[in-house]
């Protein structure tokens, strides 16, 4: 017999790792695990209260923004956007103007603002202060 007919089959290592899955987990958890009892809440304080309603009247002004950076292929030349990263920022006036860390979209050549009811725009930059880490960015559709 070769070497390779001494090798174990796929279905008996996955067999093997299953069964030392199940043996680990039969040590490791005790057999008298019960779910805890769930106490019914109390009423909310006021400081929870004006939480809440902060969180209310401004979560649709919250946008969720993706951005992208152009690399360029060493082999072919060729120039290609890639994602870069994500984050939020938050409408902070009728024209649409979006405020929003500046790690956010350090870096990026390209940045999308998707809205709390799913219209998703193309962004343009404005102004960014990496000092105070905020940036001050615009969708085209709202500067009209």
């Amino acid at each position: 017999m070769g070497p390779a007919s001494r090798l174990p089959s796929r279905e008996l290592t996955w067999g093997r790792i299953l069964l030392g899955s199940l043996l680990c987990a039969s040590i490791l958890v005790p057999a008298s695990v019960s779910a805890r009892p769930v106490a019914p809440r109390g009423t909310l304080s006021a400081e929870e209260q004006v939480t809440i309603d902060i969180f209310e009247k401004s979560k649709r002004s919250v946008v969720y923004i993706s951005t992208s950076e152009l690399v360029r292929d060493l082999w072919t030349r060729n120039v290609h956007s890639i994602p870069r990263g994500t984050g939020s920022g938050f409408v902070w006036d009728e024209r649409g103007d979006i405020v929003t860390n500046y790690h956010v979209i350090e870096g990026a050549s390209a940045a999308r603002v998707r809205l709390n009811d799913g219209r998703d725009y193309a962004a343009t930059l404005v102004g960014a202060t990496e000092n105070e880490s905020r940036q001050h960015t615009a969708g085209e559709e709202f500067l009209g």
